[in-house]
């Protein structure tokens, strides 16, 4: 019973800071759950991308092959067109599936009747043969004749054994009144087994992809696989490439034999989600238990601030940047939150709603600061990819000006963006974001109520020039030189008290300096100061 009351008065204690750690645990783990489902799906599109390139390198393959192969028919109908007729077939054809290879006989049908047979051996059952009249090759064989274009049946079981495909093609000559009159056919036949092995895809059965090579059944409509790696065709999560053969299609689909993403690190990321998310609130509720004691003991605090102080400038540069920047946002966090507290019972849903909205967008902005800090951290390490792309300035700006509305709006701040024509910069993303939002705050902290901040850039031929303007308090001359040497403490209110460690400039010239250009200002006291800095400009 002890230990309950005990809880229970902890509880009552400590209800807000544990009301704010529980919101900003959420807050960061829903950031973080629609981080992991953007990099699943991801994934998933990369490795989808991969297996089409591969399946569309291996078609291209089969393709020219196949092509390759038929196109002994059309040789022999050009020597029977122009010739008439063909004296030394066997010798010929022998030079023409060493030529054009994965043929494994070519046949003459003149008048539709096979009369010629190269090599003979093993196909004596079709010598003779009308495919005028015969009840399996008839439709076809008309068919080629109304097209005058080649025929391609199969892969199905041949009457000499085995599976194969045949191609056919119709040849026309001029007769004595000078018209097209049919002669007959060139036929190819392929066995399939040696076709696939010239193509190549019999090495898909040592990849990590499960495939099939298959078209579709004119009578019966349903697929027929002739290539596959022993699996069950299965097209529920396949990607399907399909490409055109004489009078038909067939499609090559894969899947990953182990899905097209991993799981395992699905699974790993959500793990340390958690742990991130608990920490971060477990950090945030420590943080303002802190605070609540340090302003009962404001007192000693002051007494002991000259140690405090000097304590705090010898402290890690990174905790320094760290607490800079995310220190108002949780100012912000906190005025939400008490607000919401003390006056529950006088709002209605909608307006407590939009104070949760408002939390959840400066959680959101706390979390892309951390990001950028970080960052930071891992660029002055040298452990930081300096990735510079291609950026539409006024995308980026507008973004940016958008999150530092509730800043702007807490001093009736109006900011402008000064838009000139569309430019385009080369410069690594996150960077010039951490910049960009950092000079903004600037301006908001040091201009004062109803005032203007002015974003605009200039671009040359080889460079742009990015300028953060603002009407307020303007900056003493003896304080600019210093502005961006971190080893000189140049700490200053702003003109609503806000606070800061003097560090975020500091950020700004080695990210600035990091794409090759330079950062400087220009001020005059009391009527404001200029930020601007030049990136290389995209071509």
């Amino acid at each position: 019973m002890k230990e309950y009351i005990r809880e229970n008065k902890f509880f009552m204690k400590n209800r807000t800071s544990i009301l704010i750690s529980l919101i900003i645990s959420i807050v960061i783990f829903l950031a973080g759950h629609f981080a992991i489902t953007q990099y699943k799906m991801r994934q998933i599109l990369q490795n989808r991308q991969l297996a089409m390139e591969q399946a569309a390198y291996v078609t291209n393959t089969i393709e020219n092959q196949l092509y390759m192969s038929l196109s002994a028919t059309k040789a022999l109908g050009a020597l029977i067109h122009q010739y008439g007729n063909i004296p030394d077939f066997d010798k010929l054809a022998e030079q023409l599936i060493k030529l054009y290879g994965g043929i494994s006989c070519l046949q003459l049908a003149p008048k539709g009747i096979i009369t010629d047979i190269y090599p003979l051996k093993g196909n004596e059952k079709v010598l003779g043969g009308n495919l005028l009249t015969s009840k399996t090759r008839k439709g076809e064989s008309i068919k080629a004749i109304n097209t005058k274009l080649l025929t391609l049946s199969g892969p199905f079981n041949l009457q000499q054994g085995g599976i194969g495909m045949v191609g056919r093609y119709p040849v026309f000559v001029m007769n004595e009144k000078g018209d097209k009159e049919f002669w007959g056919f060139t036929i190819a036949l392929i066995d399939l087994p040696e076709f696939l092995k010239l193509t190549g895809i019999e090495t898909l059965k040592k990849s990590e992809y499960d495939y099939w090579l298959w078209y579709q059944q004119t009578d019966s409509l349903t697929p027929y696989v002739f290539s596959s790696n022993g699996k069950k065709l299965d097209l529920s999560n396949s990607i399907n490439y399909s490409f055109d053969v004489p009078n038909n299609k067939w499609t090559l689909s894969f899947v990953p034999k182990k899905g097209w993403l991993n799981q395992r690190t699905v699974f790993q990321l959500l793990i340390l989600l958690i742990l991130f998310s608990l920490l971060c609130g477990l950090f945030v509720f420590k943080w303002l238990q802190k605070n609540t004691l340090l302003k009962k003991q404001t007192g000693l605090l002051i007494q002991n601030e000259e140690k405090l102080v000097e304590a705090n400038a010898t402290k890690d540069k990174f905790m320094a940047i760290l607490a800079h920047d995310l220190r108002n946002p949780f100012n912000a966090l906190l005025g939400f939150s008490d607000n919401l507290i003390e006056n529950m019972h006088n709002y209605d849903i909608e307006e407590i709603r939009e104070i949760i909205k408002m939390m959840n967008s400066t959680s959101q902005i706390t979390f892309n600061l951390l990001e950028d800090l970080l960052l930071w951290s891992r660029s002055t390490t040298g452990n930081l990819p300096f990735k510079p792309e291609k950026i539409k300035f006024i995308e980026i700006c507008e973004e940016l000006i958008k999150n530092a509305s509730i800043q702007a709006n807490a001093k009736n701040i109006t900011i402008e963006y000064i838009e000139s024509e569309k430019i385009v910069l080369i410069a690594d993303l996150n960077m010039l974001k951490t910049v960009i939002r950092n000079l903004i705050s600037n301006a908001i902290k040091f201009t004062n109520n109803n005032g203007t901040i002015k974003v605009f850039a200039e671009q040359t031929q080889s460079k742009v020039s990015i300028t953060i303007a603002d009407n307020g308090i303007g900056i003493p001359p003896e304080k600019l030189l210093k502005l961006f040497d971190l080893s000189q403490k140049i700490s200053t209110a702003g003109t609503a008290s806000e606070s800061g460690t003097g560090l975020g400039l500091t950020i700004c010239k080695e990210f600035v300096e990091k794409h090759g250009g330079k950062i400087w200002v220009e001020s005059e006291l009391g009527k404001g100061s200029k930020f601007s800095f030049t990136l290389p400009v995209s071509n």
